[in-house]
């Protein structure tokens, strides 16, 4: 990797984020943090008081009509042992336990630590389970589950004393912990925290507020989950004590910060800076809480450039939820986050995300499905139906094109970055029949394993796209850092009609043009410039496609591919994706190969 395209790349993430970068890695190596982050006893006690029968009758009222998990899933598939607490050192992905797990988090690496993928160890540590267990207490009356979510927390704060372990090796895995905590008041209504839990909180606050420059260098969601935990934090601190400058000076930082991050992380037009559904949604479920919150203790409201650009993230991801099913295309880096599950769905409907945003910021209600009316009922919520127009959509900002017709969507993904990407994901199209995603994105199965998979996942291969010669439309610089970022030349979007062009790093050209009606897709591809091999590759529904000539048929659905030139293969060949964290499965990829320019015609019809 040449010097200069180091250089242009760091250049452009932004000299004052690299001084962040750089200093926050002096302080790891010399032991600073370990200095003035020290290790300390774990906190034990009674972190949340029973309820009185009279109100918890009341509350459990909220649940009447509901129907709540019989058991969390973590990454959206894994499901937990609710008998007993986890082996919290112990991967949920690799079965592996953390060795020494004694240590210091500073002493912990993040891809060496011996268990594979150290998400797999942070999972459970994120306190989901808490605000399961609360509402299974609420609903059904039962003290069992309250004192579950009491004895979890002391295991864990047992297990993972302040600052040691991988645990606290992430501020931004603290900052969930507190998020939730934090859920769990609401819902419990109980607004002054214990003693227990005033000693947990501030032990967090400690360590989220030493290292927010590093969180803020990333321009990622750990400066959104870290601020809003430092203003949650702060301002429940100060319902134990008000004359708490600490407590002042955290919650005053963290709703500056906050403000500041959605500001720029946030586009104009709803976009965020990853470039991800999930990562999308995590965003957006926390400002709910913070709004949740603030209200809860009837704080001062945020500002109205604050409110504006979380109304138009909520815009931009209603924007891809597909009516049908809740669903959205595997766009960007898929973690596996799923945090504050108030309407305890499944990991991948997001209706209950974006109807809680549009009841909080807009005052409307977007759905009616059995999560989102439990979202309205739960919180007391009375926004009015707001029947949107589900015509096309323009995000300039952030690079998305969607075009509609009956029944049917089509998104594109054009090369325009404001942040880093995190995957060569230039002109993807994903689209949508009848709530079936016909041709889909492959996510990212997993941070931590094998360089091939890592290149498949976020390269060109698992995406709907063209690839030339074999290479990335952006060459790697290093795990989670693309170099020469494309820009687009076209990119105009109508109500069924669409065209983006770009040119990669090394000249060769893809124009993509597509018309969407009531009963077809037609998708143009014209490729020139500098290459010697182009693959066109679509990534199909797991369906029982048989191929005919340069068609694939499957019950109402037909593909036809029509090229100006020969092309040198046609193969229905076996590809793979992850929807969840951490699982891969095989689906049919339909390549074709070229070895010069040429305009590739793709018709999608059904009945």
């Amino acid at each position: 990797m040449s010097l200069l395209l180091k250089v242009d790349t760091y250049r452009r993430l932004g000299l004052i984020n690299i001084a962040h970068v750089v200093w926050y890695t002096f302080r790891l190596k010399m032991g600073l943090l370990k200095k003035s982050l020290p290790i300390k006893p774990s906190v034990t006690g009674v972190f949340f008081e029973p309820l009185s029968q009279k109100k918890l009758q009341r509350l459990s009222a909220k649940y009447v009509e509901s129907r709540l998990l019989e058991v969390p899933q973590l990454f959206g598939w894994i499901e937990m042992d609710l008998k007993k607490p986890p082996t919290w050192h112990r991967s949920i992905l690799s079965a592996k336990s953390l060795q020494k797990d004694n240590k210091h988090w500073s002493d912990i690496s993040d891809f060496d630590s011996g268990v594979g993928d150290i998400k797999g160890i942070w999972e459970s540590s994120r306190f989901s389970w808490a605000v399961f267990f609360v509402q299974h207490y609420v609903k059904e009356q039962q003290l069992s589950q309250l004192n579950n979510v009491n004895q979890w927390i002391q295991d864990w704060s047992l297990h993972n004393p302040t600052n040691q372990g991988a645990n606290w090796k992430c501020a931004q895995e603290a900052s969930l912990r507190i998020l939730h905590l934090a859920a769990c008041a609401i819902l419990l209504e109980q607004e002054k925290p214990s003693e227990p839990l005033i000693c947990f909180i501030t032990e967090h606050l400690q360590r989220i507020f030493p290292t927010l420059g590093y969180a803020k260098a990333q321009d990622n969601n750990h400066g959104t989950s870290e601020a809003a935990a430092l203003f949650i934090g702060g301002s429940w601190l100060l319902r134990a004590d008000k004359n708490s400058v600490v407590a002042k000076k955290w919650q005053d930082h963290g709703r500056q910060y906050l403000s500041e991050r959605v500001n720029k992380l946030v586009m104009p037009d709803g976009s965020f800076s990853q470039y991800s559904a999930t990562y999308h949604r995590l965003m957006l479920d926390t400002l709910n809480l913070v709004e949740l919150w603030r209200r809860f203790l009837a704080i001062a409201e945020f500002s109205d450039g604050y409110i504006n650009r979380v109304q138009h993230a909520a815009s931009w991801l209603y924007a891809i939820v597909d009516n049908h099913t809740g669903d959205v295309p595997n766009l960007g880096a898929n973690d596996g986050a799923h945090i504050l599950n108030f309407a305890n769905v499944a990991y991948r409907d997001f209706r209950p995300s974006v109807e809680l945003a549009y009841q909080l910021f807009n005052d409307s209600s977007v759905f009616d499905d059995k999560g989102s009316r439990f979202i309205v009922q739960l919180f007391a919520l009375r926004g009015e139906s707001d029947s949107l127009s589900e015509k096309g959509a323009y995000f300039p900002d952030g690079g998305y094109g969607i075009v509609r017709a009956k029944s049917s969507w089509c998104m594109v993904r054009a090369p325009i970055f404001r942040f880093r990407p995190g995957q060569a994901d230039c002109l993807h199209l994903d689209f949508w029949h009848a709530g079936i995603n016909i041709l889909r994105d492959a996510g990212s199965y997993s941070y931590n394993t094998e360089q091939k998979w890592l290149s498949y996942f976020s390269g060109a291969e698992g995406h709907n796209t063209v690839q030339f010669d074999q290479r990335q439309a952006m060459p790697k610089v290093s795990r989670f850092l693309y170099g020469k970022w494309p820009k687009y030349s076209v990119f105009d979007v109508q109500q069924q009609n669409m065209q983006v062009k770009y040119v990669d790093w090394k000249n060769a050209v893809h124009l993509r043009e597509i018309e969407l009606t009531d009963n077809q897709l037609i998708i143009k591809d014209t490729i020139s410039g500098q290459f010697e091999q182009a693959c066109l590759r679509w990534r199909l529904a797991d369906l029982a496609w048989q191929v005919q000539g340069q068609s694939l048929l499957t019950e109402h659905i037909q593909l036809s591919i029509v090229s100006s030139q020969d092309l040198i293969d046609f193969t229905l060949a076996q590809g793979f994706e992850s929807r969840y964290y951490g699982q891969k499965t095989s689906i049919p990829v339909l390549e074709m190969l070229l070895d010069k320019s040429a305009q590739i015609t793709t018709t999608i019809s059904w009945q």
